[in-house]
This record gives structure tokens, sequence and C-alpha cells, in this order.
């Protein structure tokens, strides 16, 4: 754009020259020529110059515009840097509370394996050992209790688990408190090995092995063991051997021993309707022992056979023959056939309703007791009854009074219920059975007494009736 503005102007003042001299034309002409090309000279020498001041300037601006780039590049470069170094600082803190809840997570799941380990080893311990690990224990506990202490907790509880183990495979003998089957309190020493536990006290006191009684913090020593076995446990603890009983079921044997009874203690259990019921029982038995004596010595299937001889001492005509026959006959046959003896010379009818009547003088007798033993068979059941009811309202009167958290408090109520309905179907049953045994007893005498008075009425050589004459 400079060159043309130069040209213009060299135009621009031929112009003016030719203008100002139309006298001489040519040589201003030239002059104006050649001033012109000095000028058109010295504008392309500027142009020139302007020329290399624009490509100068153009490779500074492009040197700095490749620096500016250069920076550009670096500082993005920088910038991509920073933010994948800040993603991966974000990933890495995400990573740390990941790892960091994971950690709260098992801690929390370790504080509370160790608060049911805890829970769990009380109770494994025996009752025994229970004393001797208590300061152990309250020291758990206080970690247990403290925020941060979960290791030291797992640490400490695992240490008197494996301490525990060891003197459990090994043995071990500790001094220690535990009580008689009275309830008196006995120091002595205790062994231990593997899950079996032994208390033997100083002479004359307990010796045998411990078990756990129900509402009793203290171990108990089973106290049935004859003499040589309590000398044999006091042996165990003094010298550390010894031929002992091992209770295989872990205890379980032992709580079945000591939760029998004898018959006394459990019919006291039945409480005041034991007394009419044991009496009804008492009564039942008498009778029956009484009535199956009695009818021991009556006439049975086979009496009519003692009939025959009396009926031939009485063709013979020796009454005194017949009647001595007659006596060695059981009752109640003997009443009859006496009766008829002495009635032998009435007429048939008439010997038949004498003897029918001397029968039914002898039922009475013969069925002596039988009702009696079958009101007292009736009554048990009933008495047992009441028995139960009694005891069911003893047990809602001390379910009012403490609860259902005691089964103890409970166990006299539902015993007594309980024990008085078992006691009367035991008197109740068997002597039902006894009336109906001797009931069909005494029929059959009775049936056999009949069968015998018809053979000896028919046998009877009779007086011939007025119209057969």
């Amino acid at each position: 754009m400079t060159s043309r503005m130069l040209l213009a102007t060299a135009f621009f003042a031929v112009s003016i020259n030719h203008a100002a001299a139309p006298d001489d034309p040519l040589p201003k002409v030239n002059q104006v020529l050649a001033q012109t090309r000095q000028d058109l000279t010295a504008a392309r020498q500027d142009l020139e110059k302007v020329h290399a001041s624009l490509r100068e300037s153009k490779q500074q601006v492009l040197d700095r515009l490749g620096k500016g780039e250069t920076k550009l590049a670096t500082i993005e470069s920088k910038q991509r840097e920073a933010a994948s170094g800040r993603r991966q600082d974000e990933e890495s803190l995400a990573g740390l509370e990941v790892r960091t809840q994971n950690a709260k997570q098992l801690a929390d799941f370790l504080a509370g394996i160790a608060r049911e380990y805890r829970m769990a080893f009380e109770t494994r311990i025996e009752v025994a050992e229970a004393a001797r690990l208590t300061p152990d224990l309250e020291r758990i506990d206080a970690l247990l209790e403290a925020k941060g202490k979960t290791p030291e907790t797992l640490a400490a509880l695992l240490e008197l688990s494996l301490g525990r183990a060891e003197q459990a495979l090994g043995g071990s003998r500790f001094p220690g408190q535990a009580l008689a089957v009275d309830g008196t309190q006995h120091t002595g020493q205790f062994v231990r090995f593997g899950p079996l536990a032994y208390f033997a006290a100083p002479a004359p006191g307990p010796a045998g092995p411990v078990a756990q009684r129900v509402g009793s913090r203290q171990p108990t020593v089973y106290g049935r063991l004859d003499p040589e076995r309590q000398e044999a446990m006091r042996a165990l603890v003094d010298t550390g051997g010894a031929t002992v009983p091992v209770d295989v079921s872990l205890g379980l044997a032992l709580q079945v021993e000591e939760a029998k009874e004898t018959l006394t203690e459990h019919l006291r259990k039945g409480g005041l309707t034991m007394v009419p019921l044991l009496g009804l029982g008492g009564v039942c038995l008498v009778l029956a022992i009484f009535k199956f004596v009695a009818l021991l010595f009556v006439s049975g299937r086979r009496s009519g056979r003692g009939v025959v001889p009396v009926l031939v001492a009485i063709r013979e005509g020796n009454e005194e023959k017949a009647l001595a026959l007659a006596g060695k006959l059981r009752s109640p046959l003997r009443s009859v056939i006496v009766q008829g003896i002495h009635h032998r010379d009435v007429g048939k009818a008439h010997l038949e309703e004498i003897l029918y009547e001397q029968m039914l003088a002898q039922m009475p007798r013969m069925e002596r007791f039988l009702a009696p033993l079958a009101v007292c068979a009736s009554v048990a059941p009933l008495l047992g009854l009441l028995g139960t009811v009694t005891g069911m309202i003893h047990t809602f009167r001390l379910i009012t009074v403490f609860g259902t958290g005691d089964a103890s408090l409970l166990s006299a109520g539902i015993s007594e219920a309980l024990i008085t309905t078992e006691v009367g179907l035991v008197i109740a049953i068997p002597a039902l059975l006894c009336h109906a045994y001797l009931s069909r007893r005494v029929r059959g005498v009775l049936a056999a007494t009949q069968e015998a008075t018809v053979s000896f009425v028919n046998g009877l050589t009779l007086r011939s009736e007025p119209n057969d004459s």
C-alpha cells in the first residue's frame, strides 16, 4: 500500500511541473522523470526496508507465537498432569475412606466377637474355677468398656483361653470353696482335668465330683458316694493320682442322680391331699387282701364232687356220716348241704325253696367288702383331681406374687398337681382290677354252689308225692 502512494505522489508532481512550464516541456519532463525515478528508487528502498522490517517483525511474532504455543502446551500439559494428579488424589482419598470404613467395620466386628467370646467363655468354664478366673474376667470387662481396646481385649481373652486349655489338658489344682448337700460351705482343694472337676475338703468334710445347682453360684459336691470313693477323691486331691469315677455325660448323670428322690420325698410333695389318698389306698389294700384271703377258703368249681359222698351216705341211711361229710365242705356250700340233709324228707319244690333261701343268706357274706372296694376305687381319682386343682391354684398364686421368672418357685404347685393325680390313678387302677377279679370270683363261687345244690337235690331219693302213689 505504501508503494502505491509513492507512485501516485510522483505522477501528481509531474503533472504540476508540466503545467507550470508549458514553454519548455521536455527538459522539465525529463527532470521530473529523473526525479520520479529517484523518488521511486527511494520509495523502493523504503519499501524494501519496510518489507525487511515486516519480515523481522513477522519472524519475531512467529517466534513469540511459537514460544507462546510452547508455553501454552506446557501449561496445558501441567494442567492435565494436575488434573490427573487430582483424580489420583481423589481416588486415593476414596480408597482411603473405603479402607477406613472397612477398618471400622472390622474393628466393630472384632469388638462384637470379643464380647460374644467373653460371654461364651463364662458359660464354658467350670463352676469350680469361676472364683479363680473372676479377676481376669473383670479385667477383660474393663477393657471391653474402654474405647479402642479391642486388640488388647482379644489378646487377653486368647491368653486366658490358652492358659485354661493348657491347665485343662495337663490338669490343675487350686483352692476354693464348695457346698455340701446340706448347704454348708467347706474350704478345700479342687482338681480339674479336661471337663471334669473334683473337690475334697479335710475329713470329715465332703469329697466328690462337683456340679452347679440351680439358684446357687457356688459349686455343690455330689453327696451320694460311698466312703471308699470319697477317700479315693481325697487321695486324688492330695497325691494327684487315684482311681475315681468319671462322669462321661459331663455332669448330666450327676444331675439326674441328684434329681432322684425317695418315695417319701415324692409323696410329700403332693401336699395335704396325699393324706386322704394314702388312707384310701390303705383301705383298698386291706379290703382287697382280706377278700382275696376269704375267697381262698370257699368252695370252687370242683365243689360238686364233695356232694356225691354225701348222697351215698344218705342213701345208706347214715345221717351222721352225711353230716360229717357235709361239714368238710367249704362255705357257702357247707351250710346249704347241711340244710338239705336236715330237710331231705320234704318235697322237692319245698327243698329247692329252702336251699335257695339258704343261698340267698350266704350271698351278702360272699359279696361283703366288694362295694366299699368299688367306692374307694372310684373316689381315688377324684381325690387326685382335687389335689390337681389345689396345686394349680397354688401355682397361679405364686405366679401372681413372683411372676414366671423363677421356675423353681412354681415346681411345688406343679408337683402337687401332678403327684396327687398320679397317686390317685395308682390307687384306682389296681383297686378296680381287684374289684373286677373278686366280683368275678364271687359270681363263680355262687354259680358253683348253685350247680352243686341242684346236683344234690336231683340226687336225693325223695318221697313220692301223694298223686304219684
